[in-house]
């Protein structure tokens, strides 16, 4: 039976062999592809070496023994464990490749992660589809180094490539306007790297809020059978009150974690991650989303994002104003937008507050805090601050271009230019500026194209054509700025 284990591993390991050599042959829009496959072989050759040396005495005993009854220690159990660890998670990784080479991903995708990234020399940035090829509408994010780090192996050379990927539903391929709602995956990226949530927990414990004594009464209610059944302290505290303590404190850093990613995601591309956000809520079950464990009710979220919304961009945009030529009319933006986020507010957490236990209503109490609040805002105003993450701001200067580009959109010109007529110069239009504009005109503008492409309004299958339309307008745009952007820097040295 041993020997027929250590058979089925050795195959397993060539099958995966065969597996790389197979997506090697694939071509990909980027060389961030060919360096992970080539990181994934390398840790694959380290972990079959591991595997022939720490399985070499166990292959000599069963050469000695004719019949099978050599018996293996813990030590052993614990290795083969890790094998089948890996197996998995080298089996996870081959298949987003596979997903990914059945689907095309516009290279306009990569541009704004890039961008957004701030081209840090020492990343590689990948996107593939969700690894559930079923209609599901998550987005993600991983951190393919630290999942290939088997066995908390120590990095070899801190000089190493990071392999950081970001994952968009099958069917958003090409859908750049939803997926804006990578800016709430940006916001992990960069919280993972800083370590924000951990260290606004750390504050939180030593300011006695995420205390033991602060969630014992919390037990009494939820549990009361608990204290009448055993009533001795040690009891209550060793067998019930430590695991209920360490699951609320994991609880309280994993809704911060989402609301900082939700804050930065705001930050880095602005309206457009809000817009996302309440779009793909819509497709879903907008009042709940998975497990409280892992993710904060949606309407804490929402409020959260409406909170800075209304503190940091609304004010700036109240008196922006597009023109409707077709129309002949002025449409106000920050006029049509407070009547939105009202709408938004109202419908989610003021009307549909579904029912919360006592840890999740302790939970929502902390996190909702003022002190959290202010620490979020401190944490990602320093991301900000040290250059770590670039703040999208609604300038003066940036809510001009937003104007000039929907302009373009609205006459089916690519917005990737800001024109200057009278100095007969352009200049590359800013890449968040562009998927703003094109959000803008997707929200007030859209029956105009309708108009221009759909003769019967009846005709879905057409409008669903047109929303495309803009999609491909958009996208294109941002691969223009950029070759843009690229042409004056050769041309300036």
């Amino acid at each position: 039976m041993l020997k027929k284990i250590l058979d089925s591993i050795e195959s397993y390991f060539v099958k995966i062999d065969d597996q790389i050599k197979e997506i090697k042959s694939y071509s990909f829009a980027s060389k961030s592809y060919e360096l992970l496959i080539r990181k994934i072989k390398k840790s694959i050759d380290k972990i079959y070496a591991h595997f022939t040396n720490s399985m070499s005495s166990i292959r000599e005993n069963l050469k000695q023994n004719e019949i099978d009854d050599f018996k293996y220690n813990i030590d052993d159990y614990n290795r083969m464990a890790f094998y089948f660890k890996s197996f998995i998670i080298i089996d996870f990784i081959i298949s987003l490749f596979k997903n990914f080479y059945s689907m095309n991903i516009h290279q306009g995708n990569f541009t704004l992660i890039e961008e957004i990234s701030l081209n840090n020399d020492n990343l590689e940035l990948t996107i593939f589809p969700y690894p559930h090829r079923i209609i599901k509408f998550n987005y993600g994010y991983k951190n393919i180094s630290k999942i290939l780090e088997f066995n908390n192996e120590k990095k070899e050379n801190s000089k190493n490539k990071e392999f950081h990927s970001y994952f968009i539903p099958y069917f958003n391929q090409d859908d750049i306007l939803m997926n804006c709602a990578l800016g709430h995956e940006f916001g992990h990226f960069f919280e993972e790297k800083k370590e924000i949530a951990e260290r606004i927990k750390k504050e939180l414990i030593e300011r006695k809020i995420l205390v033991k004594e602060k969630i014992f009464d919390l037990l009494k209610k939820e549990k009361p059978h608990i204290i009448e059944e055993d009533w001795k302290q040690k009891i209550i505290y060793d067998k019930y009150m430590n695991p209920f303590f360490e699951k609320w404190r994991e609880q309280c850093k994993n809704w911060l974690t989402e609301l900082i990613s939700d804050r930065i995601g705001l930050k880095v591309i602005g309206l457009p991650s809000f817009f996302s956000f309440i779009e793909l809520l819509l497709l879903k079950n907008p009042y709940k989303y998975g497990s409280y464990d892992e993710y904060p009710p949606n309407w804490l979220r929402i409020k959260s994002m409406i909170g800075e919304i209304r503190t940091n961009i609304m004010d700036k945009i109240n008196d922006l104003i597009i023109i409707d030529k077709k129309k002949k009319g002025n449409i106000e933006i920050g006029k049509f937008l407070n009547k939105r986020i009202d709408f938004i507010e109202e419908e989610f957490f003021k009307k549909n507050i579904p029912t919360l236990n006592q840890f999740e209503n302790r939970t929502v109490t902390i996190i909702n805090s003022d002190l959290v609040k202010s620490l979020i805002e401190e944490e990602v105003d320093k991301l900000i601050n040290n250059g770590f993450i670039k703040d999208y701001l609604y300038s003066e200067q940036n809510l001009k271009d937003i104007v000039k580009l929907i302009e373009l959109i609205d006459n089916y010109i690519t917005p990737n230019e800001i024109i200057n007529s009278k100095k007969k110069v352009s200049t590359p239009a800013n890449l968040i500026s562009i998927i703003n504009a094109g959000w803008f005109y997707y929200l007030y503008l859209m029956k105009n194209h309708y108009e221009l492409f759909v003769r019967d309004e009846e005709d879905y299958k057409r409008k669903a054509e047109v929303i495309q339309k803009l999609n491909n307008l958009i996208l294109k745009a941002i691969e223009l700025s950029r070759i843009h952007k690229y042409a004056q820097k050769i041309l300036e040295n």
